[in-house]
């Protein structure tokens, strides 16, 4: 989990590491540009989850034309869930997602 960094503006991952990863949470860090290239390289990723993260780096994973996307996608499924609590949402373990996608290559 990467949480609260607020000063974090980019994050390398050399290929290789943490390829078994399985779920990634990203969350109040609002200057993050991009996803590292190396995550691409995580083959057993199986969710990624952004929280309160700007509309601007949510973009980069749009079925047509985000720029990272191609970075978490996989033969196997792969889910996407986006949060972006309003003023009243508190987080809490079990806090439902207001959208899941499943992301794949296309196979």
């Amino acid at each position: 989990m990467l949480r609260g960094l607020q000063h974090l503006k980019e994050w390398e991952l050399e290929d290789g590491a943490m390829i078994t990863l399985k779920r990634l949470v990203i969350c109040n860090c609002h200057y993050l540009k991009m996803l590292p290239g190396g995550l691409k390289h995580t083959s057993d990723l199986q969710e990624l989850e952004l929280v309160q993260m700007p509309r601007k780096f949510i973009k980069r994973f749009r079925k047509n034309g985000g720029e990272d996307l191609h970075k978490i996608q996989r033969s196997t499924p792969i889910s996407l869930n986006i949060r972006e609590p309003d003023s009243k949402w508190k987080p809490t373990p079990r806090s439902p997602l207001p959208l899941t996608t499943v992301v794949n290559d296309g196979r």
